[in-house]
């Protein structure tokens, strides 16, 4: 069929001469990423990127050729460049016919001749074609965003093919970095004449030192903007950063420009961005935008430290990190040090600064080591310590106090404050699309059918509201996938479709929100059964917040579905770890049934399942393990109540559904688990 398809393409290209183009789309219908793994899909969807390395080889050569006619010799020799000329064009065939029928569902974009392939761009965006010219004004529809958002090396896993084509990639790559250089050089200049926010700046230097970590102009870009934005400590982190990569690859060290950044970075940290209103007593009613706002106390020893700086430094870390999160903004102990002492003073100071929740530290000598005790306090009124907890430092372990404290003590806060807001009626003017994002969290975990409902109604309301939010844009995109994950979706694809629009455009929105490339990554893993994608976007979510508790834990099922259990443990455990007493624990307990199950310790994986079908009876995911846990015992009439529940819940569940869309790398792991349900008495059908 796809031959047929391809025979008639080629009628539209007579001989040598180009298609009419006689009705041209009048907008973009398929987005193709060529840097880092590559990806297409259209706009609605539906993929349309070959499986064969070697068909999706041919289909960047056209995608980089511009809209210009390419030859089928060329596309053979550069593919096949060590077998016979006729063998070269047979095999090159095969691969036109997989590509055509790839693109079988957006006819007339792809045109297959008999001696030339074309691809329409006009109808395409194309990451590595749309990067933006240098000296060019910024589009209205964002550039910088787009440069912002640029990861990895141009068609990263295609090297290998043939001799040919790995010159051809280093042609190209080199072309692309030079543009992709260019660009951001441009962009950066424009922005500092524009004094564009610092974290944009920050975001565009990034992609610039991905790209050439040799480029000091570009490290000077960031650690400026991460010395606007008061972020001493991921400052220093980032000179030393520059210093390796300048030592390896050209024996230098940093300019005296640079190491004037890094002095500054060390002895005059700024107050952030988001903290100078802090630095003035603001008037009541005022409202900075109406986000909710966490205030981090100087940290106080209550007796002498052997390094007096362990309190300032504790502080300032603690508060870089809980800036990861996206949803609040943060006051940094710079912001409030002058604040008054006395505990009235205090409260009402805080109060005039409009900081909804405060961080307390006191670091008390013990032994051989530091005690650190954080209380988090809430002002909405009366002061009120709604959370405490103690670390101990011994002293041969400060230089991990990164680790051992501060990554832990924001994962625990983290949740702990959003389930309050989360069920609070309402917040001041002005950030109803969080407020709504907090309300719907809660509903969103219950998974219940109902209040699922309402949580969606929610986020589409915040959407209305704030179409532009990057927050709202990621959870909505969660909402999506559980919806479909449930079995409540009388339209999967258009969920799905939905699931993937909302989750880039919240990236695209900010490159920077480890939550929503981490809910992207769940989407690769689970629709489109792309286990590279979803690690490398796990990594980058874990790496732009080790703190983000549910990351590690949405994370795990893709280490199963990659056949690694013992990975997925490590993560449910590094979940633990973080979020020893989160208060939507119930929806990832399911996930270490599965992943005992997938260890084949059956026994385990039921008792685990047991509780966490109890604890969560209406999340139909938490069934299927255990049920298939159960069949591998051969506990057929226990297996039987709770596949009349889950049909109950999923009706129409069956082997077969099951088999379509759950992803698994492995076939072994496939046929264990649906042995298991089949020996449990699922219904094939």
């Amino acid at each position: 069929m796809a031959v047929k398809s391809a025979r008639r393409l080629a009628d539209r290209l007579p001989g040598d001469s180009r298609a009419a183009d006689a009705n041209p789309p009048s907008r973009k219908v398929v987005r193709i990423h060529l840097v880092g793994a590559m990806q297409a899909m259209t706009y609605a969807g539906s993929p349309v990127l070959p499986r064969g390395r070697k068909a999706r080889a041919a289909l960047a050569l056209v995608c980089l050729s511009r809209g210009k006619l390419v030859s089928r010799s060329r596309l053979a020799a550069m593919l096949w460049d060590r077998v016979p000329e006729a063998q070269a064009r047979a095999s090159l065939r095969q691969a036109l016919s997989e590509l055509a029928s790839a693109w079988s569902c957006v006819p007339g974009l792809l045109e297959i001749g008999r001696e030339q392939v074309r691809l329409r761009d006009e109808a395409c965006w194309i990451d590595a074609v749309e990067l933006p010219e240098a000296n060019r004004p910024t589009r209205a529809d964002g550039d910088q965003d787009y440069l912002a958002g640029l990861s990895g090396t141009l068609l990263e896993d295609l090297d290998g093919i043939s001799a040919a084509c790995d010159q051809w990639l280093r042609e190209e790559r080199t072309r692309f970095e030079t543009r992709l250089r260019k660009a951001c050089e441009s962009r950066l200049f424009e922005m500092a004449e524009q004094d564009a926010p610092q974290q944009q700046r920050a975001q565009v230097a990034r992609t610039l030192i991905e790209h050439d970590p040799t480029h000091e102009g570009a490290w000077q870009a960031l650690l400026s903007a991460l010395l606007s934005l008061g972020d001493r400590a991921q400052a220093i982190r980032e000179y030393q950063r520059c210093r390796e990569a300048l030592k390896d690859a050209l024996d230098v060290t940093p300019s005296e420009a640079t190491e004037r950044l890094y002095l500054a970075a060390r002895s005059q940290p700024d107050v952030p961005a988001y903290s100078k209103l802090a630095e003035a007593p603001a008037s009541p009613g005022s409202t900075f935008g109406g986000r909710l706002r966490v205030g981090i106390l100087p940290f106080v020893a209550t007796a002498p430290l052997l390094d007096p700086s362990l309190c300032w430094s504790l502080g300032l870390d603690t508060a870089a990190a809980l800036a990861r999160f996206r949803w609040f903004d943060v006051i940094a102990p710079v912001g409030l040090a002058a604040l008054d002492s006395d505990q009235a003073g205090l409260e009402r100071s805080l109060a005039e600064l409009m900081v909804d929740y405060a961080i307390r530290g006191t670091l008390t000598p013990i032994g051989d080591g530091i005690r650190v005790r954080v209380v988090l306090l809430r002002l909405h009124g009366p002061a009120q310590t709604i959370w405490s907890d103690s670390y101990d430092l011994p002293m041969d372990a400060l230089g991990e106090a990164d680790e051992r404290v501060t990554t832990k003590l924001v994962a625990r806060i983290d949740p702990v404050i959003l389930q309050i807001e989360g069920s609070r009626p309402g917040r001041r003017e002005g950030s109803e699309a969080t407020r709504l994002v907090l309300k719907a969290i809660p509903l969103l975990y219950s998974l219940e059918q109902r209040r699922y409902a309402e949580a969606g109604a929610i986020l589409r309301e915040a959407t209305a509201l704030a179409p532009n939010d990057s927050m709202v844009a990621a959870w909505t995109a969660f909402w999506f996938l559980f919806h479909v994950g449930q079995g409540w979706s009388d339209g999967p694809e258009h969920d799905y479709a939905e699931a993937e629009r909302l989750s880039r455009h919240a990236i695209d929105l900010d490159p920077e929100n480890a939550e929503a490339l981490g809910i992207y990554a769940h989407l690769c893993s689970f629709v489109h059964h792309d286990f590279e994608a979803a690690s490398h976007y796990f990594d980058q979510s874990l790496i732009l917040n080790p703190s983000l508790a549910f990351i590690w834990a949405l994370s795990a099922p893709t280490s199963c579905y990659m056949g690694r259990p013992d990975d997925a443990l490590r993560r449910l455990k590094r979940y633990r770890e973080l979020a020893p007493f989160d208060p939507y624990h119930r929806l990832f307990e399911s996930m270490d049934t599965m992943v005992h199950l997938f260890a084949r310790d059956y026994e385990k994986a039921a008792m685990i399942g047991r509780r966490a079908v109890r604890a969560s009876p209406t999340f139909t995911n938490g069934y299927k393990p255990l049920i298939s846990a159960l069949g591998h015992l051969g506990l057929g009439d226990e297996a039987a109540r709770y596949i009349a529940t889950l049909a109950a819940l999923e009706p129409g569940f069956s082997i077969a559904a099951f088999a379509r869309r759950y992803p698994f790398q492995f076939r072994e792991d496939r046929d264990h688990y649906i042995e298991g349900l089949r020996k449990a008495g699922v219904s094939e059908d």
